[in-house]
Formats: structure tokens, sequence, C-alpha cells
């Protein structure tokens, strides 16, 4: 398994611990647009797609808003892009730094803190940690779950004989592109 050096706790606070087998350096890097790269998921596992949203900007910061128009919206793009039969939208993170420095919570039934920016690169899951996070998902929700239902006995057999994958998507919560930071 991967080593951590903290964690996100649910409600948003972060425990530091011990770095292991890591050494953190700060790196310049280019970034450069991909708005009009070739579509190549199947090569890059990565694609930019133009898909509109029911949300206003205020709404992605309502759990039930969230969970209820871009857990369904999500579903449908991740069908028709990459074909998949079955979808289980299971987590979610909301970041904008000027919430986030306001200290702004999620309203609603999950009142996790919003999130500043991503500033380091990271995997989210190992190759251990795939497969253990499959198979939490077909178990029942736990109390800091946002998923609305868990893989059947049947999905879950399915998906361990055959390809699945755990993808992240990634949506702008403004109208206007991305150019720093969210």
């Amino acid at each position: 398994d991967g080593k951590i050096f903290f964690c996100t706790l649910p409600n948003g606070d972060r425990i530091e611990t011990e770095r292991q087998g890591m050494e953190v350096a700060p790196l310049k890097v280019t970034v450069r647009n991909a708005r009009r790269l070739p579509d190549a998921f199947d090569d890059r596992c990565f694609a930019l797609r133009s898909w509109h949203t029911a949300l206003s900007y205020d709404d992605f910061f309502v759990h039930e808003k969230v969970q209820g128009v871009i857990f369904p919206e999500s579903e449908a793009l991740l069908k028709e892009t990459l074909g998949a039969a079955v979808v289980l939208p299971f987590d979610y993170i909301v970041r904008s730094v000027k919430k986030y420095n306001e200290g702004v919570r999620m309203s609603g039934d999950s009142q996790q803190a919003v999130k500043g920016v991503a500033t380091g690169v990271h995997a989210d899951y190992t190759l251990n940690g795939g497969p253990r996070r499959l198979e939490q998902l077909a178990t029942a929700p736990k109390t800091n779950d946002v998923r609305e239902r868990s893989l059947s006995v049947e999905e879950l057999q399915r998906a361990r004989k055959g390809r699945w994958m755990i993808v992240n998507l990634w949506r702008n919560i403004r109208a206007e592109p991305l150019e720093k930071t969210p």
C-alpha cells in the first residue's frame, strides 16, 4: 500500500502524519490548454467534455443539489462517454479558494468543508486500494458516505470478473473556464 503523510477527516480537518517514502519538492511546470486535444481517453485515461449542468454556482455548495443533480448528470456523462453499463457516484469534493478561505461548509446533510486547491500531485487509489474500494461499494453506506446506493451482489460479481475503473470526474463550478485555481 502507498504511504500517506496526512489524512482528511470527514469534517474537513487534516491530520498530519510522518512523511514516508517520499520527498516533497516544489517544481515549476508549464500548463497548457488541453481543450483542442483530440479525444484519447482510451490512450491517456484523460478526456475533456463539454457537459451542461442544471446547477448554478451557489447550488454547488448545497449537498442535496450536488447529490440530486450532479450525481445523475455524472452517471449520464460516463455512460455516454465510456459506454459504462453501471456508474456509481460515491464521493465528491467542492473546491473554491474563496469559499475555503471563508471557512464555508456544504449546506444540507453533508456539512463537509469546502476544500481549497489540491497543490500536490497525488494518487487517490493505490494498486490495492482501488480493489478494496470496489468491495466497500458493495457494503452498506457508512455515516460519512454520500452515495445513494451500494453495488448489488450481481454488479460486484460482474465487476470482479470483468473490467471496472474508478474515474475522477472534475467539472468547473463556474461558467468561465478555469485559468488559475478553483
